[in-house]
């Protein structure tokens, strides 16, 4: 997920990549979001880092659960400490303006993606997320983003009992895409579930089965 609810674009300087005094230029991407506006966790992870220096201010570092680690920086205030295991959606702190290196109230946030590799953090969650909500008078719900929901259904084998298992993946995904977020085997009932949920939102879909040599998408009607 994105780390703030509503995300303007960087532009000019703020974008991964502008002119900088050391090489390599920005590293980061940078939300002009006013102080105090929350910032969330991405994903799955543990705190590596939550603390203070005199060039990024108030600082926290996740090492998410698929290897990727964020870094954000020049935080108002920080929520959560080293070795705190967090979930996506959890508040790390509040945006601000602190450390020598900031330039006015904003998140800077830098995203690599095997801990070490740096990536552009905007085209990232653009990517692998959508793009959501870029206004901050937008207080639209999820649903209200042009979500969608797509499942995948594999059979593993002839039935097991009333409940077979199955090879199977489920997300909620903008548009334009889907990034599976679970590969392991599910019961019909959770795959149901998905169902259930994407119904709810407005966003019918139909089961869908094939055999184990492949996989077809859940189709919307």
């Amino acid at each position: 997920m994105w780390p703030l609810i509503s995300h303007p674009a960087p532009s000019g300087l703020q974008v991964y990549g502008s002119p900088r005094s050391y090489p390599g230029g920005h590293k980061g991407s940078d939300y002009g979001v006013g102080t105090g506006t929350a910032v969330l966790a991405i994903s799955n992870g543990v705190i590596t880092q939550s603390n203070y220096n005199s060039v990024e201010g108030n600082f926290v570092t996740v090492l998410h659960d698929n290897g990727i680690k964020t870094h954000s920086i020049h935080l108002s205030s920080r929520s959560v400490t080293q070795g705190q295991r967090v979930s996506a959606g959890d508040q790390l702190g509040l945006s601000g303006n602190t450390g020598s290196a900031s330039q006015g109230p904003h998140l800077h946030i830098e995203v690599y993606l095997d801990g070490t590799n740096r990536t552009d953090p905007h085209a990232f969650f653009l990517a692998y997320v959508g793009p959501g909500s870029d206004n901050d008078n937008d207080n639209d719900s999820p649903e209200e983003d042009n979500i969608k929901l797509i499942t995948i259904f594999a059979d593993k084998t002839a039935a097991e009992g009333n409940d077979p298992l199955f090879a199977s993946t489920a997300v909620i995904t903008e548009s334009k895409g889907f990034v599976p977020t679970s590969t392991g085997r599910g019961s019909r009932l959770e795959l149901q579930a998905w169902i259930a949920i994407a119904n709810e939102l407005g966003i019918p879909v139909e089961e869908k089965h094939v055999n184990v040599q492949g996989y077809q998408l859940a189709q919307r009607f």
